[in-house]
């Protein structure tokens, strides 16, 4: 099973210096990385353990994966007694 990778910008940097805001709602500003990070595991109830940082942008994102499930296999064609198929298969390229 394949898995996708999910990113939500949960906090961005204010000026002057190492300071931090909630991007989701109104919060105080944390004075820290450590405490902008640390408030928003406790924000996800410790669900959101993985999270990215865009340094230029001065952005924070949590990260999540998901699994998706695979594609269904393609239908079994049918064939009658004298070997030909009876189905038309669907083209894979979606052709009209």
């Amino acid at each position: 099973m394949a898995t996708k990778t999910k990113r939500q910008l949960v906090l961005k940097r204010v000026p002057p210096g190492d300071q931090w805001i909630d991007v989701n709602q109104t919060s105080e500003v944390f004075p820290s990385l450590t405490d902008g990070l640390e408030y928003a595991f406790q924000k996800s109830g410790g669900k959101s353990t993985e999270f990215h940082l865009s340094a230029f942008k001065g952005e924070i994102y949590s990260v999540h994966e998901e699994e998706v499930p695979d594609a269904p296999p393609p239908p079994t064609p049918r064939y009658s007694m004298y070997g030909e198929e009876v189905d038309e298969q669907p083209s894979m390229w979606n052709e009209k």
